[in-house]
C-alpha cells in the first residue's frame, strides 16, 4: 500500500488488511496461480476453461495464503456462484453439464448433486450477473443429461 505521506510502499500486517487487500497480496496471488496451473486452468466441476476462474476455499482457517493446497479448488465463476448460492462445496458434485443457449444469448449449468440426487438447472444471461433457477420440466432433461 502506498502512504502519501512518506511517499513510500507500506506493507499492512494480515490482521490489519482487508479481505480484498488479502486476495490482492502477492502471497496469496503465487498460490492462487499455483492452483490455477495444477487444476491446468480447468473448472473442476464444468470442466470450462473459457470463463473466468476463481480459486475456492473449500474451508477458511488463517490467511488465504496459509491453505493447504487440498482444501482449493479452480471454479469458472458461474460454478463459483451456483456453489456458493446452494451452500455447497465441490465434493457434493456428482455431475455438470454447460451448455450455450440457441439464441447464444446465456448459456444453462446443470449440476446434480451426491444429496438424494437432486438436479439444480441454473441460466446465466450474458449480459447478467444474476442466475436464474429452471422449470421442473427442464430439469427432468437435465437429468438425462446427466445420467
Amino acid at each position: 500500500m502506498w502512504c502519501w505521506r512518506t511517499s513510500r510502499s507500506v506493507s499492512l500486517k494480515p490482521s490489519a488488511m482487508t479481505y480484498s487487500q488479502k486476495l490482492k497480496d502477492p502471497r496469496w496471488q503465487k498460490k492462487r496461480l499455483e492452483i490455477l496451473n495444477r487444476d491446468e486452468f480447468t473448472c473442476q466441476i464444468c470442466k470450462d476453461t473459457k470463463t473466468e476462474l476463481h480459486v475456492h476455499h473449500v474451508e477458511y482457517k488463517g490467511e488465504p495464503w496459509q491453505q493447504d493446497n487440498d482444501k482449493l479448488v479452480t471454479l469458472c465463476k458461474h460454478c463459483h456462484e451456483v456453489i456458493t448460492y446452494l451452500g455447497l462445496q465441490p465434493y457434493d458434485i456428482k455431475g455438470a453439464f454447460k451448455k450455450k443457449t440457441s439464441d447464444n444469448r446465456g448459456f444453462t449449468l446443470n449440476i446434480a448433486t451426491h444429496e438424494s440426487d437432486k438436479i439444480y438447472c441454473f441460466w446465466f444471461s450474458d449480459n447478467s450477473k444474476e442466475l436464474s433457477i429452471l422449470s421442473s420440466s427442464f430439469v427432468e432433461q437435465c437429468y438425462n443429461l446427466l445420467k
